[in-house]
């Protein structure tokens, strides 16, 4: 009986981080297919007003081949090829690169939201070479 109470108090307790709290006001949306100027290299107005704040952004996670790498890209859409694997490739223009808190294994293929401070402008990672234009720094990962 204990083991079975103990088990059911670890799943609930393994599901209540990956949900959103719901408390607090609610942060601005980051719409990834929003996020870039049309026909421009350049950010949208809207997207420029976010920068350095926390927002929330929906979209797919991209698999990862780059074991240690520390971070993970989102796009508004699935993508067929994974960016990490031609890094002289830029990420699609509704990508962004996130750095989660936490390391944990990410689900692919379904819609996930991450929450994070918004930062812009062209960066390249050391260690991978990867080079954004946009970035969630310290983000939280939850489930749709």
């Amino acid at each position: 009986m204990l083991r079975r109470t103990f088990l059911s108090l670890c799943g609930a307790a393994a599901a209540s981080s990956a949900v959103r709290p719901a408390f607090g006001q609610p942060l601005p949306r980051l719409d990834l297919e929003q996020l870039r100027a049309e026909g421009d290299l350049g950010f949208r107005a809207a997207t420029r007003a976010l920068a350095g704040q926390r927002v929330v952004a929906a979209g797919y996670l991209i698999p990862h081949s780059k074991a240690g790498a520390g971070y993970h890209v989102l796009a508004s859409s699935p993508l067929v090829s994974c960016p990490h694997c031609f890094p002289d490739l830029p990420l699609p223009p509704d990508a962004i690169v996130m750095y989660l808190r936490e390391d944990a294994a990410l689900p692919t293929g379904a819609v996930v939201e991450v929450e994070g401070v918004l930062d812009l402008g062209a960066k390249r990672d050391t260690w991978t070479g990867l080079v954004s234009v946009a970035r969630l720094l310290d983000g939280s990962l939850y489930l749709s």
